[in-house]
């Protein structure tokens, strides 16, 4: 149960909470929510239901069932999305080159440029997300910290 004790602190230090409201939100003790949140006692079944909406995290994130927060699991659709554009567009580009007629050559040279501008700010993106991700992921408590 340590990972799930370092992400509920994690959690609740992340939404600025301090354990005395969290106690209260539970409807316990802080010293009771205290030995929950530093490992000693474990939580009842009413408790972690009522964790997913006061921390706004899924229940599995918090038990350490999955690695990704709501934020991580957003940032690597949006990651996964952007390579899949890449991939079309790489496509694209193969297929203007191996399609290439000399006599439509202003017309190539165009859809040429215009999808090596599509291609570079893609990369942009893909750069931005991939650290906004890993920025995440470096953050978060995980079950090697064990």
């Amino acid at each position: 149960m340590l990972i799930f004790s370092q992400r509920l602190k994690w959690l609740r230090e992340k939404r600025g909470l301090t354990q005395a409201e969290m106690a209260e939100k539970l409807n316990m003790s802080q010293p009771g929510y205290s030995k929950i949140e530093s490992g000693r006692s474990e939580p009842n079944l009413e408790t972690l239901v009522k964790l997913p909406k006061i921390l706004g995290e899924d229940l599995n994130f918090i038990v350490g069932l999955d690695d990704y927060t709501f934020e991580a699991k957003q940032a690597s659709d949006e990651l996964h999305n952007v390579n899949q554009k890449l991939h079309s567009i790489l496509g694209n580009i193969d297929f203007v080159i191996n399609n290439y007629d000399e006599d439509h050559k202003e017309l190539f040279d165009a859809r040429k440029d215009i999808l090596e501008q599509q291609l570079l700010e893609l990369k942009i993106d893909q750069s931005k997300l991939q650290k906004k991700l890993d920025n995440y992921l470096s953050n978060i408590p995980q079950k090697k910290d064990q």
